[in-house]
């Protein structure tokens, strides 16, 4: 299997899809990224893949760029230009606008995750130290069961497997083994 980035005219996205104009300023091409076997594209649903294609002069000369995924919902990714590629982390096959610019783009621009209910966002102080909290306290608790369970087991066997010798180091003589 290989990954295919087909050109597509960026003037026919917008006319297909004029509501994008105002999304992509700086465009610059626009890809049908897809997944091929043997020249024929191969059915995968959404799945993560780094995307690299060729720098041509049409993408050269700026100093940041960004994809955009088109299918439905604009969906904005970070992009770079490394080892004569342009690179990005798609989350699937489908459309891809490429934008270029001499400019950093905006940080609000680029499509964060939805927060949680209750986050205020940028505006709540400490909004990321709740985040930090629950990715230590998360696993810490499991490791806490997990240690819970095992040591609750070492003591059933314990109870379940005296030792030898015949009586228990817990009787009423003690473990005392006299006869």
């Amino acid at each position: 299997m290989e990954l295919y980035a087909g050109v597509m005219e960026a003037e026919s996205l917008l006319e297909e899809k004029p509501e994008l104009k105002e999304v992509l300023d700086g465009l610059l091409s626009v890809y049908e990224i897809s997944i091929r076997q043997n020249g024929e594209p191969v059915e995968i649903k959404d799945s993560a893949m780094t995307v690299r294609i060729p720098m041509n002069s049409h993408l050269e000369g700026y100093a940041h760029y960004q994809a955009v995924r088109v299918d439905g919902e604009p969906e904005r990714i970070k992009a770079k230009a490394e080892d004569g590629s342009l690179a990005f982390e798609a989350g699937g096959p489908g459309r891809y606008a490429v934008l270029g610019s001499d400019t950093p783009f905006s940080v609000s621009a680029i499509i964060q995750p939805d927060p949680l209910p209750g986050d205020g966002g940028a505006e709540e102080k400490g909004g990321n130290a709740v985040y930090i909290v629950l990715l230590a306290a998360i696993p810490a608790a499991v490791l806490l069961a997990l240690l819970l369970v095992f040591l609750y087991r070492k003591k059933r066997k314990a109870q379940d497997n005296p030792p030898a010798g015949g009586k228990d180091p817990s009787g009423s003589d003690g473990g005392d083994t006299k006869n």
